[in-house]
């Protein structure tokens, strides 16, 4: 059974370099640093698909072609059974961390992510890895500084990196990339 990693966010170009859509920016560039398979969109499946080999086990690459909160909706094409749950990597935006962090989790709660939220329903299931960036501004101590308020929250996780922000969240490259060879490997 192959290891399924799933880029969380919006689709289209309009959601492009936005905060709520790094989770596909993140596996985008994974599948053309890795040379898997050019994205093929799969309308029954909802979901643009990539495939190849890493760290010497098959790699499926899924970025759902729905709105975020609804993701579950095209990720139960591929995770069809608890054992697949346990193959899945997500890849997605976190309001608790500074943008230049991200953490590595297994079978947490949703912490307020709907698409993560929509996932766990869809799968009945949260025993999955999530690999969450952060995409928030650092506050004191490079904690991550708060947004507040519904509306204020929606504009600030649909808007756009500053060049400052795509160059820390291209330095996570890399760690990302090892942190996914250590799940796959079953060194972390």
């Amino acid at each position: 059974m192959a290891f399924t990693i799933v880029g969380l966010g919006n689709p289209g170009k309009e959601y492009e370099d936005t905060r709520h859509s790094v989770g596909r920016f993140f596996a985008g560039r994974f599948a053309e640093e890795c040379g898997c398979s050019p994205w093929e969109y799969r309308k029954e499946k909802k979901s643009k698909v990539s495939a190849g080999v890493f760290e010497k086990e098959k790699i499926i690459l899924v970025l759902p072609e729905t709105f975020m909160n609804v993701s579950g909706s095209a990720v139960k094409h591929f995770v069809k059974s608890p054992a697949g749950r346990k193959k899945l990597i997500v890849i997605h935006d976190d309001l608790d961390l500074p943008i230049g962090t991200f953490k590595v989790s297994f079978n947490r709660g949703e912490a307020g992510h709907k698409g993560v939220l929509s996932l766990s329903r869809a799968l009945r299931g949260r025993d999955f890895y999530r690999i969450r960036v952060g995409i928030s501004r650092a506050g004191r101590g490079n904690q991550a500084k708060k947004v507040s308020g519904e509306r204020a929250v929606k504009n600030f996780v649909l808007a756009r990196f500053s060049k400052k922000e795509l160059a820390a969240l291209e330095a996570l490259f890399a760690p990302i990339r090892e942190s996914i060879g250590k799940i796959i490997s079953g060194k972390l």
